[in-house]
């Protein structure tokens, strides 16, 4: 599917095919190649658009962009049963949850993006880059939404730490105490500045800024299981490890571990590579019991998500494992 009519009314989109298309062309004219018209590189483009894949190296960070027609056929879902690794540029799908051997193919779903957000941020996400809507059930039920922001209740008298989940009842379920208009102000204000910074930060993080976004989310009660305590929580950690700062690093890597426990399937790449993080970490500082623990779930998961037999499992995990575990 091409997207044309979509395509045709994204102005961004647009622009890049129409500066595209003029590099293009001038490269083609040097072998005496006509480059095709408007109409049919939307086409083409619209195609590349919505089927690429991001290349990622084992440890999921980014490094190119791909398109594979075979790998094209799998639908989208919140709750993904596949996902998707990578040898150099050779794709490989591996399921993630049990189903049925007679299951077809075009049935088997992977997840094209982020899912540590509330279903009103992927649903907008997928439309504007994808051009569909998400129906799948994580989203039809809205499933998490209320507890990816929630805060601790406030009231002190008694002391009462049970979750609120705000925009729901705004009350807390065990004590009633009820957030009034102030708090709930706040709380949205501390949400739109995080947000903001998480935006600011795609290219560059910053460990400074990174800590005080979570002091200020602690501050206003956040739980730690809100999503943007968990998204802050892991750049917090990831530029830790950039900065050798191990033990702050196993301080975020902990809390970034609460959220992804929470919303990520038991099989999920994410929380594998997050286990072999801080099994190295608990290692290098001398927390062997945790090392132990972090590492055999670390294994378990990477097996399944990366391949037994996949040049990383066995001589970045196996070898990990055996140091910590013999």
């Amino acid at each position: 599917m091409s997207h044309y009519k979509e395509v045709r009314e994204d102005a961004m989109r647009m622009d890049h095919i129409y500066t595209s298309g003029k590099v293009v062309e001038s490269l083609l004219s040097l072998h005496d190649i006509s480059i095709p018209n408007e109409a049919e590189l939307v086409v083409i483009c619209g195609r590349i658009y919505v089927n690429t894949f991001s290349i990622t190296d084992p440890e999921l960070h980014q490094i190119g962009s791909g398109l594979y027609l075979g790998a094209s056929i799998f639908d989208h879902s919140c709750e993904p049963m596949a996902t998707a690794s990578f040898q150099s540029t050779t794709i490989y799908i591996r399921n993630i949850v049990d189903y049925p051997a007679n299951l077809p193919i075009q049935k088997v779903t992977i997840s094209y993006q982020d899912t540590l957000k509330p279903s009103s941020y992927r649903i907008s996400e997928l439309s504007g880059i994808y051009y569909f809507i998400c129906q799948c059930e994580r989203c039809s039920s809205n499933a998490y939404n209320s507890s990816m922001r929630a805060v601790l209740c406030q009231n002190r008298k008694p002391v009462c730490n049970s979750e609120i989940q705000v925009d729901v009842d705004d009350c807390c379920p065990e004590c009633k105490y009820s957030l009034d208009e102030t708090q709930i102000s706040k709380i949205k204000e501390t949400e739109d500045m995080v947000r903001g910074k998480l935006h600011e930060m795609q290219d560059v993080v910053y460990l400074d800024v990174c800590e005080t976004c979570l002091n200020i989310m602690k501050s206003v009660n956040f739980s730690d299981t809100h999503w943007l305590v968990t998204s802050m929580a892991s750049q917090a950690f990831d530029s830790s490890i950039d900065m050798n700062k191990w033990e702050n690093a196993y301080k975020y890597g902990q809390l970034t571990l609460k959220g992804y426990r929470k919303y990520l399937s038991k099989s999920h790449p994410l929380l594998g590579i997050l286990l072999l993080k801080l099994a190295k970490l608990s290692w290098y500082l001398d927390k062997e019991v945790e090392a132990k623990s972090f590492v055999v779930e670390a294994r378990k998961i990477i097996d399944i998500t990366h391949g037994q037999n996949s040049p990383f499992s066995l001589t970045q995990v196996f070898t990990l494992y055996k140091e910590i575990m013999y």
